[in-house]
């Protein structure tokens, strides 16, 4: 499970809205690679961008401090079919275009099946982020410190 610590900034249409917090001592975010924090944050800086996620059965108000998470197996096959499908894409497309027998047909067949490979992969990630298991949630209470 990626696990980030977040804060509840508001409760809307059944959503929690969060914001995550990046541990100080976290050496990845300190480096510029980002972490779990990063990874919710949908790639701005951290604390940054409001989060939607379920609240996992919590009573939550505005400012309290939660973990929220993801399970690992669901990002690992999101990210599976979504570069899995492109990659096979170019490799038909090139298969097909080496038939003509020269460079130029392999490498306009390697990029139209990339092309072509993107539209399934298009189509996958809008039900992936529709699937339940893809939204994060709420996994557990951090302190009950509120926000100023």
């Amino acid at each position: 499970m990626i696990v980030c610590d977040a804060r509840v900034e508001k409760i809307a249409d059944g959503a929690v809205w969060v914001r995550c917090r990046p541990k100080p001592e976290c050496r990845q975010c300190s480096a510029g690679r980002g972490c779990a924090a990063y990874l919710f944050s949908k790639g701005n800086q951290p604390g940054e961008t409001l989060l939607a996620v379920e609240s996992g059965g919590h009573e939550l108000e505005p400012g309290d401090c939660v973990s929220i998470g993801i399970p690992a197996s669901e990002l690992q096959r999101a990210a599976m079919l979504l570069y899995f499908v492109p990659l096979v894409g170019l490799l038909c497309g090139a298969a097909a275009g080496a038939a003509y027998g020269n460079d130029l047909s392999t490498l306009t067949g390697a990029a139209a099946g990339l092309l072509l490979g993107f539209v399934p992969a298009r189509r996958m990630d809008a039900r992936i982020r529709a699937a339940r298991g893809w939204r994060p949630r709420v996994v557990g209470r951090g302190a009950t410190e509120r926000s100023p």
